[in-house]
């Protein structure tokens, strides 16, 4: 059954409706209970960063001509949940990340979007 997520507009913003199950989902098999014990946490390696360890000749890839393989464009409003995140600076708008709308007023985006950003920028 095929199924659009995007379902009409509210003004200019877009609503993506979901399919609703027509019966509950039932669970047929028992819960697993586990008896054996799962051994030691693993040990905190947090502090023990070393830069030796990464490679140095080919740390990060620029471009995208070798990542994107048989891609199609995309028509603006065809994936309502994604998001673009960027600001303006004097020099021109600079966009940091993707993102992915999570309510009519919040965005989910990586931590490292958000740092090393402008002072006078208000979140």
């Amino acid at each position: 059954m095929s199924y659009r997520s995007q379902c009409g507009f509210v003004g200019s913003n877009p609503l993506v409706c979901c399919e609703l199950s027509s019966r509950p989902a039932i669970t047929t098999e028992p819960p697993v209970v586990l008896s054996e014990k799962l051994g030691e946490p693993p040990k905190d390696v947090t502090g023990d960063f070393r830069l030796s360890f990464l490679p140095r000749r080919i740390c990060g890839k620029k471009g995208t001509a070798n990542r994107i393989i048989g891609g199609n464009k995309t028509a603006i409003g065809e994936y309502p949940w994604m998001a673009l995140v960027g600001y303006s600076t004097s020099t021109g708008t600079v966009f940091r990340c993707g993102a992915s709308v999570i309510s009519s007023r919040y965005v989910l985006t990586a931590a490292h979007c958000l740092i090393n950003l402008p002072q006078s920028l208000k979140l």
